[in-house]
């Protein structure tokens, strides 16, 4: 089939990659603190004075990878927020342009939790960058049924079906993705593409 055109893969604020934060954190022990005597009527929490290796980690995150790195690997050895501490060393490592070292810690952030979703995102995102699109829209599918008011995951959709010439459900993921902003905000960007790909659906069936 003839190419009909050709997007550009990367678009601002949209092909981002996605940490894992502390929105997990949500019981005492994974807050940092410790509940002892779980069984006991006389339980009592105690406060710890010394941080996870996983929330120094998001200290270090923005302004030291090596740390970071470091400190999730201590929080992966420790069991704690195994998944978590994947994906955001997946994410470092891609700042360091290791994307087979990155490609590998999304894929043991799902191995530990199959319908982690920043994981999902993230590795399609490293997929599209080197080129592999069909895997990229795989994994954005399922990010999507784990996430499905996230309107970036169809933003991205659209640009990996468009680039496989599927133009039809490059439309479609588009017009999810319009569907999902607040009705004040114009995206001039995504009105463009929706033209170049309806113009591409009319010509790709007078093929």
């Amino acid at each position: 089939m003839t190419k009909i055109i050709q997007f550009p893969l990367k678009s601002e604020g949209k092909f981002g990659l996605k940490p894992a934060n502390k929105k997990k954190l949500k019981n005492l022990e994974d807050a940092g603190q410790l509940n002892l005597f779980r069984s006991s009527s006389e339980a009592k929490v105690i406060s710890l004075t010394i941080e996870e290796a996983f929330e120094r980690a998001i200290k270090y995150h923005d302004s030291n990878a090596e740390e970071a790195i470091k400190l999730y690997q201590e929080s992966i050895d420790k069991e704690s927020h195994v998944a978590d501490s994947y994906c955001n060393m997946g994410i470092l490592y891609a700042s360091m342009k290791e994307h087979a070292k990155a490609i590998d810690a999304f894929t043991r952030s799902l191995h530990e939790e199959p319908r982690h979703f920043e994981a999902h995102f993230n590795l399609a995102n490293m997929y599209a960058d080197e080129g592999n699109q069909s895997l990229a829209e795989l994994h954005y599918k399922i990010a999507s049924e784990i996430e499905p008011e996230d309107p970036n995951i169809f933003y991205n959709m659209a640009l990996v079906c468009a680039l496989q010439e599927k133009y039809q459900e490059a439309l479609q993921a588009l017009n999810t993705y319009l569907s999902l902003q607040p009705q004040h905000v114009i995206d001039k960007e995504a009105q463009q593409l929706m033209v170049i790909l309806q113009s591409s659906v009319e010509t790709q069936k007078g093929l």
